[in-house]
């Protein structure tokens, strides 16, 4: 294997670190506050609460694609050295961001109590709460949407390290000064102000390191360079990229529309808690993707096909690597976790959400590294065409069986429209781009994950029954951890062990240089 390929693996392994590190942090303190949420504000409270998250991503949609256009055109003007076109993009991105967002939010604003009445199931009692939540959604979106233009310069630039790091504050301070407002007898209300005031500190922050770390400022008149190529460049990036971002919208938070329009508003939360659990998951494979993201945009511009793809499968398999013992975890022991953790009631109503929600988030995972590669080589239309199909079968399949089946007709809808679109997608994806066979993607990229998984099945399946407290709960999944390792050791290929090798040679060198 070449320096560079090994250089590019160390790069990747660093960066996706600083990601997985911080967000396992985040994980943790999650997992210890939500019981105590859950708890305090009741199951309806906690839809009410959840909702601010869920109506400022909606919100978010309004930046029109140009956050993953400012990943990828960041990294290509920096790396080539082109100082003016970077300023341009920096400036289009800045004014998308801010004016599309707070345009949206302005509109919902407008229409709170409407939005309030109509999207939510709530009696006539709550409906100032829910209008409040509207409102606190809609002025904490443009912050955000400011805070997520600085993320995306920052992954451009390649400093995840810093990228992890707000993120990572943004979440924990949110969670504990709620945790720390209910302790005071406060609700939704207080909660809502705090979440505003928690994305107005974050975004000028992170607008502050931007501006410091790049080496050029925005352009705050980009559209006087109308015939700018990397104007011309970055809207047409956007575009396709919004279209295809409306469409995932709708796969990954529609679902919630339809649940809090169809069902009562208590029945979200037992369906919002297995999906927040498995976007911590989402945050394995996308820390991989969003890293690999600027390198492949590198590969694909310099022409070297054969590192590209051998980068590629790599990547592919190192999201396959993270994941699979999270889910095969989740599907043998969601019953014993869900009922440990918030009580038996819950695991009723959540164990079979979780496990289908699982599946289906499982083929999404195998596909986000095809749909990166495609985004990062400039064939976005790959991604967009298998949205916008997604999205269509989300739509159908739930209008169907929410009604019928509940919550649970939510999550059979999650796991068939992915079934039917992502795997195609992943197929051809690798067929046209890749010149990749099915047989080859499984021997090269799954088999060995695959192998590490179903010995960790076997021994997961044999343990299911003794885990009834959290201490043999605990023990249980130590020892499943330390097989899982053991057998990825045994059957990882001779370069990733290298890479592997090396990644652990740099960690010591830096621990022993700061112990000094």
């Amino acid at each position: 294997m070449s320096h560079h390929t090994h250089s590019r693996s160390v790069r990747l392994a660093l960066n996706a670190g600083w990601n997985i590190g911080g967000q396992a942090g985040l994980a943790v303190l999650t997992f210890w506050l939500i019981p105590y949420i859950v708890k305090t504000l009741g199951t309806e409270g906690y839809a009410l609460y959840s909702l601010l998250g869920i109506l400022s991503g909606y919100l978010m949609l309004f930046a029109l694609g140009a956050g993953s256009a400012t990943v990828k055109y960041v990294s290509e003007h920096m790396g080539g050295g082109r100082k003016d076109a970077l300023a341009t993009v920096l400036g289009a991105s800045f004014w998308m961001h801010g004016l599309g967002v707070t345009l949206g939010a302005a509109a919902a604003f407008t229409f709170r109590h409407q939005l309030a009445a109509y999207f939510l199931n709530v009696g006539p009692e709550s409906i100032d709460t829910a209008a409040w939540v509207v409102t606190c959604a809609a002025a904490g979106s443009v912050f955000w949407a400011m805070a997520q233009y600085g993320q995306s310069v920052l992954q451009g630039l390649q400093r995840y390290d810093l990228s992890n790091i707000f993120t990572l504050a943004q979440s924990g301070v949110f969670l504990g000064g709620v945790a720390i407002l209910l302790r005071m007898g406060c609700q939704v209300h207080a909660i809502g102000k705090l979440f505003v005031a928690v994305y107005a500190a974050l975004a000028f922050v992170v607008l502050r390191t931007v501006w410091r770390l790049s080496p050029v400022l925005p352009s705050w008149h980009p559209w006087r360079e109308r015939r700018s190529k990397a104007l011309h460049e970055f809207f047409t990036f956007s575009g396709g990229g919004f279209i295809g971002l409306l469409a995932w919208s709708v796969a990954f938070q529609w679902d919630k529309m339809f649940l809090g329009h169809m069902l009562p508003l208590k029945q979200l939360t037992y369906y919002v808690i297995p999906s927040a659990i498995l976007q911590k998951f989402w945050l394995i494979p996308s820390t991989i993707t969003s890293t690999a993201f600027p390198m492949l945009s590198e590969l694909h511009g310099a022409g070297d096909r054969v590192a590209l793809k051998r980068f590629y499968c790599k990547c592919s398999q190192l999201v396959l690597w993270l994941v699979v013992p999270g889910f095969v975890m989740l599907m043998v022991l969601a019953p014993q976790f869900l009922t440990l953790w918030l009580g038996e009631e819950f695991s009723r109503y959540g164990t079979w959400p979780l496990r289908l929600l699982s599946i289906g988030y499982f083929i999404y995972f195998l596909a986000s590294m095809p749909g990166f590669a495609s985004g990062g080589m400039g064939r976005i239309h790959y991604t967009v065409k298998a949205n916008i199909a997604l999205a269509v079968c989300c739509l159908i399949l739930w209008r169907f069986l929410i009604p019928r089946l509940g919550i649970v007709g939510a999550a059979w809808g999650f796991l068939l429209a992915f079934a039917a679109t992502n795997i195609p997608f992943l197929v051809i994806v690798n067929r046209d781009l890749f010149g990749m066979s099915v047989r080859e993607y499984l021997k090269d990229v799954c088999l060995r994950p695959f192998l590490a998984g179903a010995g960790l099945l076997a021994v997961v399946w044999l343990a299911r029954h003794w885990l009834y407290t959290w201490t043999s709960f605990l023990l249980v999944g130590g020892f499943c951890a330390a097989v899982y390792f053991g057998l990825s050791l045994l059957l990882l290929d001779q370069g990733s062990s290298d890479s592997l090798k090396e990644v652990w040679t740099i960690l010591r060198r830096r621990l022993a240089v700061n112990r000094n």
